[in-house]
């Protein structure tokens, strides 16, 4: 196996692989460091090729599914989920598919392409991010001030939103590789999301990762905290009016549980259906929140831990940690058909007809309206 060697200056910090491991030292430091590159690894390759499958086909899936569909969700949280599957198939395009590249043919691995994909990974990262936050805030202020709500909150400002956060995560993904020394990611470039200059202790870019992860999970778990709360209440509340206003002689306080099968209607009334949308879109985004941060913590707990000098961080806990994350996103498309059904079911018959697979009901399109009236639609 080739090996190669870096010199560096006399006051430099230098990085020393054995076994896949990283070990850093200032105290005595070389002349020279020696890299050897990691063997092709074919398992590691087909985890890799298997999540870009998933993600690239899920992302896709969604994004016609909700364009199809607009009304599986209310308006804002449909816009936020098209962005981020967005983010999510460019992750799949970029991060999980050069992982592949480098896991099948560790050759490729050079300064161009491990710059391509440490910037679009870094990118990905800050925009998911940065949108559940938004969607996490979104969500707060349609539950706790609705009115006010109504006003602010428009498709247009929600795009604007949408557009001021990729803006903010390509600005720190072009600053990614300020000091980088790509010379020594011959290990790092599959499962180092922010590769630069791994000899270097502080790292501007990977600050700005950091703070950002950090502070869009302390914003999503107050707000997702606050919703959960008020929502159930108000909840609780809609379903006691309506079991009042189909059961007059229903004592007050009873709840909306104790009530009949024969005394249901065919149909909610408007409130009542408005407020299952709206909790629908409610748990999609605080579900989405959590597996987004659940699978995300190990790698920047690995990534806060690069600015202690004398940390041993193992490759194989490297790449753990960046295939949970990457995997991260082909799970939206789960949380919402486990979580909708309206998406589940538009999900199942754009898979049926991209199978081509005739449609039983393709000539008969109906639709439930807000006040419960059936409207039929039959092409002529």
């Amino acid at each position: 196996m080739e090996t190669s060697t870096f010199n560096f200056s006399d006051n430099s910090e230098y990085l020393v692989y054995e076994d896949g491991e990283m070990y850093s030292t200032s105290s005595t430091p070389p002349q020279q460091v020696i890299l050897t590159p990691l063997p092709p690894n074919v398992l590691q390759a087909i985890a890799f090729a298997f999540s870009t499958f998933l993600i690239i086909i899920s992302n896709t899936l969604t994004l016609v599914v909700l364009h199809l569909k607009p009304s599986c969700f209310e308006e804002i949280p449909r816009l936020i989920f098209q962005g981020l599957a967005v983010t999510d198939l460019l992750t799949g395009v970029f991060c999980c598919f050069f992982s592949f590249l480098f896991s099948c043919a560790p050759h490729l691995q050079n300064s161009i392409t491990c710059t391509i994909r440490t910037m679009a990974c870094t990118g990905c990262l800050n925009q998911s991010a940065l949108t559940m936050a938004f969607a996490t805030v979104d969500r707060y202020v349609a539950i706790t001030k609705p009115l006010r709500y109504v006003s602010i909150m428009t498709a247009r400002r929600a795009r604007a939103v949408l557009v001021i956060l990729a803006f903010v995560s390509i600005g720190n993904a072009m600053f990614t590789n300020v000091g980088a020394d790509f010379a020594s990611t011959k290990r790092t470039c599959v499962s180092d999301f922010s590769a630069v200059g791994i000899g270097i202790s502080f790292r501007p870019s990977l600050v700005v990762i950091l703070l950002i992860f950090y502070s869009s999970l302390v914003i999503s778990t107050f707000a997702n905290y606050n919703v959960v709360r008020i929502a159930l209440r108000h909840s609780r509340i809609v379903g006691d009016e309506f079991s009042l206003r189909q059961n007059p002689n229903m004592p007050s306080g009873t709840s909306s549980s104790a009530v009949g099968a024969t005394n249901t209607v065919p149909y909610l009334p408007q409130p009542a259906r408005a407020n299952r949308i709206k909790m629908r879109s409610l748990w999609t985004v605080v579900m989405a929140t959590i597996s987004f941060y659940i699978l995300v913590m190990p790698w920047n707990i690995m990534a806060s831990l690069h600015f202690a000098h004398h940390v041993t961080i193992p490759h194989s806990l490297r790449i753990a940690a960046a295939y949970l994350l990457i995997n991260n996103s082909w799970w939206n498309t789960v949380i919402y058909s486990l979580l909708n059904t309206s998406f589940r079911r538009a999900v199942g018959k754009t898979l049926l007809r991209a199978c081509g697979r005739p449609m039983s009901d393709s000539s008969l399109e109906s639709t439930i309206a807000m006040d419960g009236r059936v409207n039929v639609y039959i092409p002529q």
